[in-house]
């Protein structure tokens, strides 16, 4: 997900494959996490813990 997104596609997606970027946008990442945790109900900090095991998956391999 980018800048703009339903946000009921936000909820539905499962955590474990959700990602968000800001390839074409102005916007910085930490805003679009901030603005996703609220839409998702849970706490920041735990969306950004869930957000850097899936780029660790997909982009590591961990």
């Amino acid at each position: 997900f980018g800048e703009k997104y339903q946000e009921e596609s936000l909820r539905a997606v499962p955590a474990g494959r959700l990602l968000l970027e800001t390839d074409e946008s102005g916007v910085p990442i930490m805003e679009l996490y901030r603005r996703a945790s609220e839409v998702r109900g849970i706490p920041l900090d735990r969306f950004m813990e869930d957000m850097q095991e899936n780029i660790d998956k997909v982009f590591f391999k961990r």
